[in-house]
């Protein structure tokens, strides 16, 4: 893996700035050109539905290789290493926000990212803290700070990809979701986003049409 970068405020890019409570410093290993770069952030539920991966296949895929974005998401399991790994197979940067340093990468398995020229590792920690619950609150407002646009793929109402999408509300970010069966409490989350006003997304069609109409 490469050697780990220090990256000072005074470097950060400026929606990070602005923010309340910005990170004293960056910790980031990865090419340099895979961090300052627009971001579509891409998140959702640790089990996520088959249904919602299979619709990541098939309908982000091809919109990743359409676009010249890059992907940031949190590195868990799931939705957010689904999403990753989709950009690493479309040769886009992606970027994982860590909730640890960067010589404890939680959880492990992202370490299989380690050394792929697409791939970047960000933390706000010192390279030996390890994971603790609350960093994770701290890692989803970067993910937040940092993306241009964010899409939801799977939350439900009570979660951390919530709390990142609130993040992205308080930030001015467009926010996206996929809708669910108004029964199905996993997709809970994206339902009410959608009833306050996210954009709704269907298919591969309507995500290129908000992505390319802002970029």
């Amino acid at each position: 893996m490469s050697n780990t970068i220090e990256i000072l405020p005074h470097q950060f890019p400026e929606k990070l700035k602005r923010i309340q409570n910005p990170p004293k410093q960056l910790f980031y290993q990865g090419p340099l050109e895979s961090f300052n770069r627009e971001y579509l952030a891409v998140v959702g539920a640790r089990e996520a539905l088959p249904w919602a991966l299979e619709w990541m296949e098939h309908e982000l895929t091809p919109v990743l290789k359409s676009l010249n974005i890059g992907v940031i998401s949190g590195g868990a399991r799931g939705v957010d290493q689904k999403a990753h790994w989709l950009a690493v197979r479309a040769q886009r940067p992606t970027l994982v926000v860590l909730p640890s340093g960067l010589a404890h990468k939680y959880p492990r398995d992202i370490k299989v990212f380690e050394n792929n020229e697409n791939v970047g590792f960000l933390s706000e920690y010192h390279d030996d803290e390890e994971m603790k619950k609350y960093y994770f609150y701290d890692r989803n407002r970067i993910i937040a700070a940092l993306c241009r646009w964010i899409l939801i793929i799977q939350a439900d109402r009570k979660s951390g990809t919530m709390i990142t999408a609130q993040y992205a509300i308080d930030y001015g970010v467009p926010l996206m979701a996929l809708p669910g069966h108004p029964l199905d409490l996993s997709m809970s989350g994206n339902n009410q986003l959608l009833f306050d006003g996210a954009q709704m997304i269907r298919n591969q069609e309507d995500l290129l049409n908000i992505l390319s109409t802002n970029c």
